[in-house]
């Protein structure tokens, strides 16, 4: 096992593919940004990662590192098809842009005017407030739901935490309702909706789900060069598969596999106003208001300051995947990794190579 471990090492180095595309950038910036990745794997014992820098939607760089799939020493390439987790729901709100501007829905549409059979005080729910986590309703154990209607039924039974609107919770029923609503309206499973509208027009040849299924036999679709989750092991020598299986009533919250390049053409198209309306696209780089107060979330992302800088974006897993988008400054910066235990830093660290002045992020304190 030390033997793998020291190997894991070499890989990582060996195999880093960076590719600077943008005079603009030296190559010193370029080592700078290589050296600072292949210390944070080897720190935080990441197998394999990918990851990109995107300069006002131009791809200033991007490269791939490490192992996919150390069963086979298979490397990451642009095309590894990593487990998003819950930046899978960047790609909801992409969905839901879309949905708005071909008139399917609105964002102020209410959960009255869209499904039946709902509690009297979820009549004025809009979508935005589900989509920004701002429904109230508390979580259900969704895991119990075979299908997106059960999950529906499981949500219709929770309690509120407060009132629509009021306040934001990250921890709701509201992406799980948000689902069933847009399978209600399309009539077709949520994936299908999201090929339809989102990866089948963008050519995105490598995003999946899995469709985990099976109680004490699990079974999942195949995916073409996934990336095996992994975790550290208390023996710092060796490492452990971690299955981290999302079901199909949840996939607008979690569990998207996609790749580097798929990421960065999601990316683009969030700025394009003939792809997305751009007073729809502006509710992604926004955070929704609350009635007394600024809110902290945006159509699938999350809305923050970050050293004096608006950050937009998502993490997963939670350092399955990292992407923040610098709107003022326009970076974007996507990291996706196959080790699912440590602090989602390394978008921010390597943005701030690109920003001046900004600080590189640490990860608190054990």
């Amino acid at each position: 096992m030390k033997n793998l471990h020291y190997k894991i090492i070499f890989l990582i180095a060996l195999a880093a593919n960076m590719f600077l595309l943008q005079d603009a950038y030296s190559q010193s910036q370029k080592q700078k940004i290589e050296k600072f990745l292949i210390q944070a794997m080897v720190k935080e014992r990441i197998p394999g990662l990918a990851y990109a820098i995107l300069d006002h939607d131009k791809v200033a760089m991007k490269g791939t590192m490490g192992i996919a799939d150390l069963s086979w020493n298979q490397p990451v390439s642009t095309q590894t098809a990593f487990q998003l987790a819950s930046v899978s729901k960047i790609y909801t709100g992409a969905l839901l842009a879309r949905l708005f501007s071909k008139g399917i829905f609105s964002p102020e549409s209410k959960l009255e005017n869209l499904i039946d059979s709902i509690p009297d005080n979820w009549k004025n729910i809009t979508l935005l407030q589900l989509a920004t986590h701002q429904s109230g309703i508390q979580i259900g154990n969704f895991g119990e739901a075979k299908d997106s209607k059960e999950a529906f039924e499981i949500a219709k039974k929770q309690p509120f935490q407060f009132a629509p609107g009021d306040s934001e919770n990250y921890v709701s029923s509201d992406y799980w309702i948000l689902q069933y609503v847009i399978e209600n309206k399309m009539g077709k499973p949520y994936f299908e909706v999201l090929k339809e509208y989102i990866t089948t027009p963008l050519e995105m040849g490598h995003t999946f789900v899995d469709y985990w299924r099976g109680g004490h036999v699990l079974f999942s679709e195949i995916i073409p060069k996934k990336a095996t989750i992994y975790h550290a092991a208390n023996d710092p020598e060796r490492y452990i598969e971690g299955i981290f299986p999302f079901v199909s009533t949840g996939y607008a919250a979690g569990g998207i596999y996609t790749s580097l390049d798929d990421m960065i053409k999601l990316q683009r198209a969030l700025h394009d106003t003939t792809f997305i309306d751009i007073n729809y696209a502006k509710l992604i780089f926004s955070a929704n208001p609350l009635k007394s107060k600024m809110g902290t979330f945006g159509l699938g992302t999350m809305v923050y300051n970050y050293d004096g800088h608006q950050v937009v974006g998502h993490s997963g897993g939670p350092a399955l995947a990292d992407v923040c988008s610098f709107e003022k400054e326009g970076i974007t910066v996507i990291v996706l990794t196959n080790q699912r235990g440590f602090y989602p830093y390394l978008a921010k660290s390597v943005a701030s190579f690109f920003i001046p002045g900004m600080k590189m992020e640490t990860p608190p304190t054990k």
